[in-house]
């Protein structure tokens, strides 16, 4: 594995930093989360403790607690004024919560809202049959009515509601039996729907102060069915039948409750008081008004930040009761409620509920809660400027430091590189060297390895200059010695006085100082010609005519030794700059060494051509084939691995001479085996004029 990819590896490792940030984001959210709660619970223990201080709010909350959970009616509190026309596509506007009541097939629903002094109302009944009041009827009426049953220590009131037509409905009242037409403050309009009929009313708010319940006669069934029950009754009995039944006071939302909590709310929560029953007193919602706009990398923060399961919050459809278990668990125990919920894809909320305790008692009593909310959507875009500057700096930083780690690893690999090729450049193929390697600058470890390298190529050198004097030293000093040894033995040999067996020996002794005596001479000669080399001059030669004529001398030598000359010389001039004396020797010993490695009767092939901007040359034998890696070390002196024709010696010192005639001419040669094993070709590259 090279270092750059070793140091892109590492640089993976940067990545820890953003992990880190995302880590340190985590612990964050937790922080704001835990600082939001309680800024929140702050705001809801000042509403509460201001409602405890003040007798005339506490009054409102405890009297509220006296009203059933399942047969109270509930009124919310709206600023948008409804225009009363029978029709609901104001109420459907406001998306309030509708109280509903049934019995087998018989149902209404009803929704209330208090706006000033006034109650109004949205009665849908799902009826098949419908009668008209007889104008000309008693109280209450002849048909269908609806009506509404208050009851306080004063005395029981019935409010009809009645009509002989669509349109305007007549509303009469009764306390003691006897029928008075309301006039003032209030008016109701009746329409037919597809389920039956629906009216719409407004009614002043003192009919909603005491005990009330509010129903639906029909005149073909003789049924009652109201908020308190439904009852098989003649309308005429119906006051007094309705005296007997138990009513619970109205649940409204106060104006002065809702002014306690308008103080303390702010855009982006929602600060509600609910009583011991979960009805809901006051709601300052303010949760739409905030005017920050959901960042743009939320849903990645809230992907990586927050994965824990949560309800989704009711959004849509304005509520009259609250029962969440954070808040009815804060009423019970007396303690601080608080739980999350998902708002949207991006948001959370949070809900904190602080009890309202009476302490007019012997001991503090739970009479009800403040229920306060608020979105993440503030901190969520703190967290997202958080987050931005994280991912900036981390990309910054990582890109920074890789592309430092990319340009250090490419600055190693070069100097790296740069060695490597200086150290294959200043050794030759055969092991000399032909160069040095300069000194660095650097002193790190790269540097202290072409040191080294230096150091030790330096004493490559310095040996294979001693290993090329070695053979002229030891010719220069044992050739004296040699000289003596033989002439000893000639002149035992010309004594006459030795055995015929002493005689054989003494010839053996002298053939063996005559090989002495040759290999000495070769190695004078190998040394004469890289002297004479140094010193040659170049001229301008034509070597296809050169060559021409060495191989008519060739062909008679061939002859002699029963060999096949071949030649492929070409017709026209090739022109070489080159010392024609070298060329001929480097001839002379590729064919010397083609007709001594030659098999008997084989062939011998001399041919030229030129070829891509030089000239080749080539020898080729039949014969014995070269090892496949020894063609390269076949050019160093001393070197032979075929076995030649007849007993002469090869010391490996021709083919040593070819090389560096060639490389004198700034050519190449190749030696390699014939495609069909038959032989071995020398090919030597030299550069055209």
């Amino acid at each position: 594995m090279g270092l750059r990819r070793q140091l892109t590896l590492l640089a993976i490792l940067f990545l820890l930093l953003p992990i880190a940030g995302f880590l340190f984001l985590r612990e964050m959210e937790q922080l704001l989360r835990l600082g939001q709660e309680r800024g929140l619970l702050a705001s809801a223990r000042a509403v509460a403790d201001r409602i405890e201080s003040e007798p005339e709010l506490l009054q409102l909350v405890t009297s509220s607690t006296d009203t059933s959970s399942s047969t109270s009616l509930y009124a919310f509190a709206s600023d948008p004024l409804i225009t009363l026309d029978g029709y609901d596509d104001d109420w459907r506007f406001l998306k309030l919560e509708k109280q509903r009541f049934e019995f087998d097939s018989f149902t209404w629903s009803l929704k209330l809202l208090k706006q000033g002094e006034q109650v109004l109302g949205f009665l849908s009944v799902q009826d098949s049959t419908f009668d008209d009041h007889h104008p000309s009827a008693g109280f209450p009426a002849s048909g269908d009515f609806v009506g509404l049953f208050q009851k306080n220590l004063e005395g029981n009131t019935l409010l009809v509601l009645r009509t002989s037509t669509q349109g305007e409905m007549q509303i009469v009242t009764s306390s003691n039996g006897e029928t008075t037409e309301i006039i003032h403050h209030s008016r109701a309009i009746w329409r037919e729907s597809a389920e039956g009929y629906q009216v719409e009313f407004s009614i002043p708010q003192r009919y909603f102060n005491h005990a009330v319940s509010l129903g639906v006669y029909n005149k073909s069934t003789n049924q009652w069915l109201s908020n308190a029950g439904m009852a098989d009754i003649d309308s005429a009995q119906l006051l007094a039948s309705l005296q007997r039944w138990p009513a619970s006071a109205a649940v409204l939302q106060d104006a002065l409750l809702q002014a306690s909590t308008e103080v303390f709310a702010h855009k982006g929560n929602r600060i509600r008081i609910v009583n011991r029953k979960g009805w809901i007193l006051a709601d300052e919602n303010r949760l739409y008004e905030t005017n920050d706009a959901t960042p743009p990398m939320a849903w990645l923060i809230k992907r990586m930040m927050n994965d824990s399961p949560m309800s989704q919050v009711e959004r849509e459809i304005r509520q009259s009761r609250l029962t969440a278990p954070e808040v009815t668990e804060s009423m019970s125990s007396g303690t601080v409620g608080s739980r999350w919920y998902r708002w949207d894809q991006s948001n959370h909320l949070v809900r904190l509920s602080v009890p309202i305790f009476d302490y007019n008692g012997d001991g503090p009593v739970t009479v009800g809660s403040v229920v306060v909310e608020q979105t993440t959507q503030q901190w969520l875009a703190l967290a997202d400027r958080a987050f931005k500057r994280m991912m900036v700096y981390s990309v910054c930083v990582v890109g920074l430091l890789t592309l430092l780690l990319f340009l250090y690893a490419t600055w190693l690999g070069l100097r790296i590189r740069r060695l490597s090729r200086a150290v294959n450049s200043a050794v030759n193929v055969d092991g000399s060297v032909k160069g040095v390697i300069s000194a660095t600058v650097f002193p790190d470890e790269i540097g202290d390895l072409q040191k080294n390298y230096a150091d030790l190529l330096a004493k490559v050198a310095q040996y294979n200059d001693y290993l090329k004097t070695l053979a002229s030293k030891l010719s220069h000093e044992l050739r004296t010695p040699l000289a003596i040894v033989s002439s000893s033995l000639e002149n035992l040999n010309a004594s006459h006085q030795l055995s015929s067996d002493a005689s054989v020996y003494i010839v053996r002794a002298q053939e063996g100082a005559d090989r002495l005596t040759q290999i000495f001479n070769a190695m004078n000669s190998a040394r004469s010609v890289e002297d004479s080399i140094v010193h040659a001059d170049i001229e301008l030669i034509d070597l296809s005519a050169l060559l021409a004529s060495l191989c008519e001398a060739y062909a008679e030598l061939a002859v002699q030794q029963s060999l096949v000359l071949t030649t492929q010389l070409e017709d026209k001039a090739i022109q070489v700059r080159a010392s024609g004396d070298l060329l001929v020797q480097m001839l002379d010993k590729l064919f010397d060494n083609a007709v001594d490695f030659c098999s008997p009767e084989g062939e011998i092939t001399i041919g030229i051509k030129q070829t891509n901007g030089q000239v080749q040359l080539w020898v080729r034998n039949t014969g014995s084939t070269l090892p496949p890696t020894m063609t390269e070390q076949i050019f160093t002196s001393m070197v032979s691995v075929r076995q030649g024709r007849g007993e002469t010696m090869h010391l490996g010192l021709g083919l040593h001479i070819v090389k560096l005639i060639v490389d004198f001419h700034q050519g190449q040669i190749r030696a390699s085996n014939l495609t069909d094993g038959s032989g071995v070709s020398f090919d030597v590259y030299l550069p055209l004029h």
